[in-house]
């Protein structure tokens, strides 16, 4: 639904409208036929618009795959073995373990950002 309010779309439907408006002043005697032919038109570019948006093509995923975790935690376990008090790796490393299921190693993650640094406004909010 959201597609019908795309600009395409909309363009699609002013570039139609225009040229049947235009037929229906300028041939008085049979606005029949330029509301006819403007109605094709109509149809004939919603259709091609629709074809398009649903070619079939799916939307990205919002959500990484695991296999994607797995590596950003693998990054992120390399740069806490040469900083191994950086208080933001710890917390995204506690995000990353939430993502792969594992409450308690976020939880532990999470308790050794908290020793580093207990009165950062990130602890307040839990």
């Amino acid at each position: 639904m959201r597609y019908l309010l795309s600009p395409f779309f909309a363009i699609g439907l002013i570039a139609t409208t225009l040229p049947s408006l235009a037929l229906l002043t300028i041939i008085k005697a049979s606005p029949y036929r330029s509301f006819i032919i403007s109605f094709v038109i109509f149809i004939s570019t919603t259709t091609i618009l629709l074809t398009n948006i649903y070619s079939g093509e799916q939307p990205p995923s919002p959500l990484p795959s695991k296999e994607k975790i797995l590596e950003q935690k693998n990054t992120f376990e390399n740069w806490l073995s040469k900083q191994p008090t950086h208080r933001d790796i710890l917390l995204n490393l506690s995000k990353i373990e939430q993502a792969l299921a594992n409450e308690q190693g976020a939880q532990n993650y999470k308790n050794r950002a908290f020793e580093l640094d207990p009165n950062n406004e990130i602890f307040k909010e839990d």
